[in-house]
């Protein structure tokens, strides 16, 4: 019990910081039977609607050999607006293009990217973000995305920027 009321304190203090920004905390997880018909390196991505941007799409990982553990991708997005009663998050793992070297694992800082075309090699799923916690100084939302090998390919159900 007692732990449950300090990880809701710490949520609090995260959520209730004194900015009124909202923010947004997206956790990825890519299972291993994607990561072993992925053509490596791939990049994790995770794009979602932007009230002053519209759809955005930031790269928080790259994978670089399969492994027989799920690899998780945790981001958080701040500045975005509160009152949003719910939000849409995407999450994509696309082969990288030639002579890219990218580090492997998380990165420290999601990195804006341009959206995926809708024929990107790949795999897309979708998810929702629902209230962590909030208060008057604004709202964290929480997403966790799935990326299975039993999802959609990246082009079937593609957003439009």
């Amino acid at each position: 019990m007692r732990s449950r009321v300090l990880l809701g304190f710490v949520l609090a203090s995260l959520a209730c910081g004194g900015d009124d920004d909202g923010k947004l905390l997206v956790v990825v997880r890519v299972e291993p039977t994607v990561q072993v018909a992925t053509t490596f390196p791939a990049q994790v991505l995770v794009g979602f609607d932007s009230s002053g941007s519209g759809f955005v799409v930031f790269q928080v990982g790259f994978l670089c050999a399969p492994s027989s553990a799920p690899l998780v991708f945790t981001s958080t997005f701040s500045g975005l607006d509160g009152d949003a009663s719910s939000r849409t998050v995407d999450g994509w793992v696309i082969p990288v293009r030639s002579g890219a070297a990218p580090t492997c694992g998380p990165l420290p800082e999601p990195r804006p990217v341009p959206p995926p075309p809708a024929d990107a090699p790949g795999v897309r799923t979708s998810g929702q973000a629902g209230l962590l916690i909030g208060c008057s100084a604004g709202e964290t939302r929480s997403a966790t995305l799935v990326i299975r090998g039993d999802v959609a390919p990246a082009g079937a159900a593609s957003r439009e920027p």
